[in-house]
């Protein structure tokens, strides 16, 4: 983490005090359902994932900023982050004891789907605790909806999402590019 949000080695106390505290508070919820009326799930099956840490985080956050504590802010904002990829790996694990089979990735919408969609999954999930503005910004913020198909197979890892973005915009995905040479540079959007 220090390294990919830009910590010094110095910070590393204060952030593994406010993961503890974080790991504490978070209460992750997890809503999936198939995207057609599937009777049986089966291998190609499509499913609509909601995630969310839950509001503490947020409201941990929210305190920080409040006192001007703004490093401990993005501090929080960050191992949420960190936190909300374990959460992707940890739905794939509920979906596999549901159904024996696993997540094949994630289609995050606004990338191959439209936002828009945001709106017929929560139709379909009716969460209470999580919500969405005009612009389909959830929350609690640490919140996602992606779109997943099952398989037989068990992928690696769950945990590199960065892989199946498409925002190739993105400082991880520009780090993760940056131990290549100049073509694949280019290619992944760094001058």
């Amino acid at each position: 983490m220090l390294e990919r949000y830009h910590f010094r080695q110095t910070d590393a106390d204060r952030l593994r005090c406010l993961g503890a505290i974080l790991e504490r508070l978070a209460e992750p919820v997890m809503y999936f359902a198939p995207c057609s009326d599937a009777a049986e799930w089966k291998e190609g099956t499509q499913l609509a994932v909601l995630v969310s840490l839950g509001e503490k985080v947020d409201a941990l956050q929210n305190e920080y900023v409040a006192k001007d504590h703004l490093t401990e802010g993005y501090m929080i904002e960050c191992i949420g982050m960190e936190l909300l990829q374990t959460a992707y790996a940890k739905s794939a694990e509920i979906l596999w004891k549901q159904s024996g089979l696993w997540m094949g990735g994630f289609e995050f919408l606004g990338d191959k789907y439209p936002l828009e969609w945001t709106e017929d999954i929560f139709n379909l999930f009716q969460p209470e605790d999580i919500a969405y503005n005009k612009a389909y910004m959830m929350t609690p913020k640490k919140s996602v909806v992606f779109l997943t198909t099952l398989h037989r197979e068990r992928r690696q890892s769950y945990c590199h999402v960065c892989e199946s973005c498409s925002n190739l915009q993105c400082p991880n995905r520009q780090k993760q590019a940056s131990h290549m040479n100049y073509g694949y540079q280019r290619i992944f959007g760094k001058p």
